[in-house]
């Protein structure tokens, strides 16, 4: 592909096309010609920006000559999202994708002209780069050219690659040096060198003034090259502690290393997270690298808005900003808004209006080089603090200069020695940290100052935040809450949560301002990274907010069914709701055991947990012994015998999906430790195992599901799931459906068993055979499990829709311990609206439209028209077969969807229909 500089392009050549990308606006610093990419040299790429990078990267000019799809592979790792091809004659137009390239348009190369001028206005460079950000977001910045999903996955493989080189000097700085097991502050010290040493690569690569002859074998030479660019005071000593001469073998794995060119700083991120931050500095200052993906999102939310503050006063503020995500993409938002004005200028601006604050100054060493690499040629000069921000007043002061504040805080809790140094600089503490950087910067922020802060969910839904919740609620506008489960960041399993929102403007309400309420499940996590695809996507207006006793920021999902039901007795209505009991810790115990496999003196028989996959729901926990010593039990809460039947339910989740409890009978009330929650009959005529049906059934699970996403089950939101009112019958038809199940469940398994034994019996050789053991069907049980499920929804009364909304939020998760394989309740293809206990029926399954046209297979003789006529009758008439098959199943919908009694309404008709149709198509 490369050609010789001493050759003039042909008009056959790649090269030809270039007078096209400047009509198209790629000019001067926006225009590379023969950009290397590793081994191969693209004839000419148009950028977004001079930093040229993957980020910026928007159209690829290549010579494909036999084969052109190869010729776009070849720049995939540019990322640039438009190629085009010049071959035998023609140009191609092709969309890059991470996949498999497609191809746009084709045109012969005296015709391509016109095609580039159609669509001139959406080749531009800011159109192209909407088109591959903010178009995640907003449909109508989608180019058809674009695959907005190519970036973030061409990011973290640019990541890995850095990685694995960063890893590679240090390892060899380290054997150079002799350290097997260094202390940590001359890893650290290594780590600096190191990742300056790729830094002066980087900017080697992409053509840096001062940096195009940098000798990559000598460390002396990059570190001083490196440090004066960073710093041009004298006030960084380029020299470390260990000299340079430990880092010859890591200068040389550099000097080896690919062409790092097309590297955006975003791909930093990784090495961050994956190579310099150490476990135990992420575990002590609760550091957790916001993703580019997750970044990226929150920034272009927020862009319409940053759009409505004046140029001059979009200050960016960052607190904790580690290696400034948020910074390095505000300043590609903050650049595009500045097009016009010259590259020195841009870059003034930028360092006036971009700020962050780190504790950890090794931070800094990412942070800076990010904010430098993003903003090539220019040298370092970024206002980085560092220092403890909770030890004075930098975050009030910052906060109150700032209109665009953009925070992930740390997540832990002080320690005693935090607390006393901040408690001794007059700034005292009294939250965890994430809670306490927001609650004193929030209510800083100037009248129409926007935010975004990603946080741990309790700080929208638990009690210590609640303040900052009533702030934003009565003194904010709220654009979005999106949850998260725990797989945000890389090592640690952190169920997180954004914010965004923007300071109220004087003399405005925004108590009717809707908040977009979402939520990303476990398995809806690649999808979102791909293209900010959520689970369930609701909205609430400020004041309904406001109304939840505990104020929290979320919408459970099918909120309108718990709205119809909230007037419903609540679990805690009907049981004592509880844990069971908890021991003293090993210290305390002097190391006494308090379960046992085997009985022993001073241990009563209990219930100390189950495993999440293997315990079915219809038998109880594996039994052991526990100790009953006073001096060895906390708090024995609700965990004592009490010789009444109970349900006890899982407190660590049995799935990350939405099956995630699993409530298992205790007929006999023994003792029970702390790895459950305890539901207990309280003496109101409830059946134990009326309980266990209504906490086993969609309802409970649904619930519990959608008001959290942590580990555990909570007792708080179990005692809080909604009971059915009243109804003896029902409750009764319910008792017995349970009792049903559970029988058939246990024979099958009883039966499973001696059917295996009886198996192995036949297998010996000296033993006369057993007979075969006849099984349960499976579907047997399944059909019990899903009468049960109908009883207790008949129970609740759900409007037909409601119920149908329910169930279908469980399509396609796994739902294991029952017995059975369980999928979906409906077909895929089946819309109608109809109950789950008339579905399961014999009746209606025997008189659906489907299932009547089946039975009568009509042949065109007298008998079958006059079947047919007789049905088409009963459901509204109409001679045409088809017409009448449309006619029945619309009105069969139309039922369903009505209000009330099911079986009242629609019933009578059924069986009219089938009592007038059935002597004529079944005479038998």
């Amino acid at each position: 592909m490369e050609e010789s500089a001493a050759v003039p392009p042909s008009s056959q050549s790649a090269a030809s096309l270039k007078p096209l990308l400047e009509e198209c606006g790629y000019t001067g610093a926006r225009l590379e010609t023969r950009y290397r990419l590793g081994d191969v040299v693209i004839p000419l790429v148009g950028f977004a920006s001079s930093e040229r990078d993957m980020d910026s990267a928007c159209i690829a000019v290549v010579d494909g000559g036999s084969n052109p799809e190869a010729a776009v592979r070849s720049c995939l790792e540019l990322a640039a999202p438009v190629v085009w091809v010049r071959h035998n004659g023609s140009v191609d137009w092709w969309v890059q994708r991470h996949g498999t390239p497609t191809r746009f348009d084709s045109r012969p190369a005296d015709e391509f002209p016109s095609l580039v001028r159609e669509y001139k206005d959406k080749l531009d460079h800011n159109s192209i780069y909407l088109g591959r950000t903010l178009a995640r977001i907003n449909p109508a910045k989608q180019l058809d050219f674009v695959d907005a999903g190519l970036l973030p996955l061409r990011r973290e493989e640019a990541g890995q690659k850095l990685h694995d080189t960063v890893e590679s000097m240090i390892v060899a700085t380290l054997r150079a040096m002799g350290r097997q097991s260094p202390p940590k502050n001359v890893v650290r010290e290594v780590f600096k060198a190191v990742f300056r040493m790729l830094a002066g690569k980087i900017l080697r690569d992409k053509k840096v003034r001062g940096f195009g002859s940098l000798n990559l074998n000598s460390p002396t030479e990059v570190l001083k090259a490196v440090t004066i660019h960073y710093d041009k005071t004298g006030a960084i000593k380029p020299r470390p502690s260990f000299g340079y001469g430990h880092l010859r073998g890591a200068a040389a794995i550099l000097n080896d290393a690919p062409n790092f060119a097309v590297v955006s700083p975003e791909s930093l991120a990784y090495v961050y997270e994956h190579t310099l931050v150490t476990r135990e500095l992420r575990k002590k200052l609760g550091i957790h690298a916001t993703p580019p993906w997750l970044v990226d999102y929150m920034v272009w939310q927020l862009y319409d808005w940053v759009r409505e503050i004046p140029v001059e006063d979009r200050h960016v503020f960052e607190p904790a900003c580690g290696h400034a995500p948020f910074l390095l993409s505000m300043m590609r938002l903050l650049r595009m808004e500045l097009d016009d004005l010259p590259s020195d200028e841009v870059h003034e601006y930028l360092k006036q209006h971009l700020v962050g604050i780190e504790f950890d100054a090794f931070a800094s060493e990412i942070a800076r080089p990010s904010l430098t690499l993003a903003d090539i040629p220019n040298s370092n000069g970024w206002r980085l603090l560092e220092g403890d921000m909770y030890s004075s007043d930098v975050l009030a002061r910052e906060t109150a200069n700032c209109r665009i504040l953009l925070s992930n805080p740390p997540y832990a809790k002080f320690d005693d020695r935090e607390k006393a140094r901040c408690k001794k600089a007059g700034h005292a503490v009294k939250y965890k940290k994430a809670v306490e950087l927001i609650t004193r910067t929030i209510d800083k922020l100037t009248p129409g100052a926007v935010f975004g802060f990603v946080v741990p969910q309790t700080v929208i839904s638990g009690p210590e935040a609640k303040h900052i919740r009533e702030f934003l609620l009565n003194e904010c506008e709220l654009a979005e809450v999106c949850r998260f489960p725990g797989k945000v960041f890389a090592f640690a399993q952190i169920e997180t949560a954004i914010i965004l929102g923007r300071r109220n403007l004087a003399g405005t309400s925004s108590a009717m301002n809707r908040v977009r309420i979402r939520t990303v499940g476990e398995r809806g996590m690649a999808a979102f990274q791909h293209n900010y695809a959520v689970d369930e996507d609701t909205s609430a207006t400020q004041e309904q907010l406001l109304e939840h006793p505990a104020l929290e920021l979320m919408m459970p999902a099918l909120n309108e069914v718990w709205e119809t039901l909230k007037r419903n007795p609540r679990v805690r209505d009907v049981a004592v709701v509880g844990r069971g009991i908890e021991y003293k810790g090993k210290t305390a115990r002097k190391g006494k055991p308090v379960e046992s496999r085997s009985k022993r003196a001073g241990f009563m028989p209990g219930y100390a947990g189950v495993g999440r996959r293997e315990q079915a729901v219809y038998t109880p926990p594996p039994s052991c012994w526990l100790a009953t010593d006073e001096a060895l039990i906390g708090n024995p809460r609700q965990g004592r015998a009490t010789g009444t039947p109970q349900v006890l339910v899982n407190m660590g989740r049995t799935s990350r999906l939405r099956w995630r409890i699993k409530p298992l009978l205790d007929e006999a009330g023994l003792d029970v430790k702390n790895n459950f929650a305890i539901i207990r009959p309280a003496g109101t005529g409830e059946h134990a195992l009326y309980l266990w049906a209504v906490l086993n059934s969609p309802i409970a699970n649904a619930f519990v599901a959608s008001r959290t996403m942590r580990k555990h089950n909570y007792e708080g939101i179990l005692g809080d799931v909604p009971m059915p009112l009243p109804n003896q019958r029902i409750t009764d038809d319910l008792v017995s459906a349970a009792s049903a199940y559970r029988e058939l469940a246990r024979k099958r398994d009883a039966e499973l068993a001696t059917h295996k034994s009886a198996a192995a019996t036949r297998a010996t050789l000296f033993t006369e055979p057993e007979p075969e053991v006849s099984v349960t069907p499976e579907s047997a049980v399944r059909d019990a499990l899903l009468k049960l499920d109908a009883a207790v929804l008949r129970a609740y009364a759900l409007p037909v829709r409601l119920e149908r909304q329910l169930l279908d939020y469980f399509n396609g998760n796994i739902r294991a311990g029952v017995g059975c394989t369980f999928g979906d309740y409906y077909p895929a293809d089946f819309k109608s609206l109809v109950p789950l206990h008339k579905y399961v029926s014999a009746g209606y399954r025997g008189s659906t439209v489907d299932q009547v046209a089946a039975r009568m297979k009509p042949d065109g003789t007298s008998a079958g028209t006059a079947a047919l006529r007789t049905a088409a009758e009963a459901f509204g008439g109409d001679d045409d077969k088809a017409a009448r098959y449309a006619r029945a199943s619309a009105l069969l919908d139309q039922w369903a969807s009505e209000e009330g009694d099911f079986d009242a309404r629609i019933g009578p008709r059924i069986e009219k229909a089938i009592k007038d149709t059935a002597p004529r198509h079944n005479p038998d």
